[in-house]
This record gives C-alpha cells, sequence and structure tokens, in this order.
C-alpha cells in the first residue's frame, strides 16, 4: 500500500481545515472502494461472508488514520451504496455513451 497518494489527501483536508478555521465551510468526501478483486478474494480464502470482511478493514482504516494525524472526511461514501449506478453507468460505457 502506497503512502503517497494518502499523505497528499492528507495535505488537501489539512488546507481544508485551515479554510474552516477562517469560516469557510468546507465538504471533504472520500470514497471508501470497499469492493474490489482484493477484498473479494481475501473473504472467499478465510470463507468470511464479504460484508463482515469489508467492515473489518474499514473499521482498520478508521483506527489507523488518527494514529498518522489523518482528518475524517465530511462524507465518506462507499462503493457498494452506489452499485447500481456503478453498473448503470459501465453499461452506458461499454455502448459508446459519453459521460
Amino acid at each position: 500500500m502506497s503512502y503517497r497518494p494518502r499523505s497528499r489527501r492528507h495535505l488537501l483536508r489539512r488546507d481544508a481545515a485551515l479554510h474552516e478555521s477562517q469560516g469557510w465551510e468546507v465538504k471533504y468526501v472520500r470514497n471508501f472502494t470497499d469492493i474490489d478483486d482484493k477484498i473479494i478474494n481475501r473473504a472467499n480464502r478465510r470463507k468470511s461472508p464479504l460484508r463482515n470482511w469489508r467492515n473489518v478493514i474499514l473499521v482498520n482504516i478508521k483506527q489507523t488514520w488518527p494514529r498518522w494525524g489523518v482528518r475524517d472526511a465530511t462524507i465518506e461514501p462507499k462503493a457498494t451504496e452506489y452499485m447500481p449506478e456503478i453498473i448503470l453507468w459501465y453499461q452506458l460505457s461499454q455502448k459508446g455513451a459519453g459521460l
């Protein structure tokens, strides 16, 4: 796992916090990709339901980031919350629709 992209986002979040302290309303959105091939494979290897494994990963992330000084996002959507939209986007992109 590369730390570089996380540190960049962390710096952006710190900058947003500075603006918040000056009275700006800042919304910081951090997406959780809570389903991908690696997560599915881990759940299968451990014979654990996918939902349980996703929750373990998210809890670990949420516990680790504060130790690194990473602040919470305002909104943290998960990919699994938008599966119908993701599937529709994929289907349209396969038909050549520009999004």
